[in-house]
């Protein structure tokens, strides 16, 4: 993401977070808390959404994980980390799922494991907390 659509981010989140936090459940009376959890409807909400600036269509699914919607990502692996990490997580109940998907040839150099490593590395260490990485064939994924 860009510097001015990371910073989207984080105010749209705080400002989200703390609204939901006014309310009490309806059963019970207890707090609603937020999740981070944004990985099980991305097709079930696209279909209810409609274009988005981005240049997502109507319809069209959701991003599947606090990353950028499928086909967003612009500032590669780095970019996409750095503006994860900055999303406030100590306002939600459990931690943001972020999903990068890399291309199976690319995990085959011993290079690129060591600076997928060091990725993930600096992902812990800005707050980053749960990635979730798929590494395959994209032929056998189309196929499937």
């Amino acid at each position: 993401m860009t510097k001015r659509r990371t910073t989207t981010a984080v105010w749209v989140s705080r400002l989200v977070w703390e609204e939901i936090r006014r309310y009490r459940c309806a059963r019970g009376g207890g707090p609603i808390i937020p999740s981070g959890i944004v990985f099980s409807c991305p097709t079930f909400y696209g279909k209810k959404t409609g274009a988005t600036p981005d240049g997502r269509r109507r319809c069209a699914p959701l991003a599947d994980s606090a990353g950028p919607s499928q086909g967003r990502d612009r500032c590669g692996p780095t970019g996409v980390i750095r503006s994860e990490a900055k999303l406030p997580p100590s306002r939600a109940a459990t931690c943001a799922v972020l999903s990068m998907k890399f291309a199976r040839p690319v995990f085959e150099s011993a290079a690129f494991r060591e600076k997928a490593l060091r990725l993930f590395q600096s992902y812990f260490r800005m707050g980053g907390m749960q990635p979730q990485v798929t590494v395959a064939n994209r032929d056998k994924q189309r196929a499937a």
